[in-house]
């Protein structure tokens, strides 16, 4: 804490509680930090999202052992088409990734990692019908924004 905020807070304590929650406020996970929490996308196609995965917790869902986890979130949908092309493209968050997962997560269609910039990832065999789930993750301990295109 800088000398001038703790200044503050000694001066007049009833700003404690704001300080507080701002500090927890701004560490706060995502809503779509794992599965359950997943954000629907009502379309599959053309669908453009600005996501961050600031605040994100790491997941074990397709991660094999030995591999190291980082900050990831998620999207859902329900497949129109037997092709899905994806592309996540960096704003702040360092070497983004993009996984496809099955409704069950029984396997991890593919997960593509890019050369820090962004990934894309191309998959031609998905179930009309089905829902598919995608996984946005980034260098353990480098989180941040991005831009997820569909």
């Amino acid at each position: 804490m800088n000398k001038f905020l703790k200044k503050l807070l000694l001066c007049n304590s009833s700003l404690i509680p704001v300080f507080l929650f701002l500090s927890f406020a701004s560490n706060a996970q995502p809503p779509n930090d794992n599965p359950t929490g997943a954000t629907s996308l009502l379309h599959a196609n053309n669908t453009v999202i600005t996501g961050n995965t600031t605040g994100a917790t790491t997941s074990d869902v397709g991660v094999p052992p030995g591999l190291t986890r980082a900050n990831s979130v998620w999207y859902k949908f329900t497949a129109t088409s037997t092709v899905v092309i994806m592309l996540v493209v960096k704003l702040s968050a360092n070497d983004p990734a993009v996984r496809l997962f099955n409704d069950d997560f029984s396997f991890n269609v593919s997960r593509i990692r890019g050369a820090n910039t962004y990934s894309r990832l191309m998959y031609n065999n998905l179930t009309v019908g089905q829902n598919y789930y995608i996984m946005v993750d980034n260098n353990p301990g480098q989180p941040g924004a991005f831009r997820l295109t569909i």
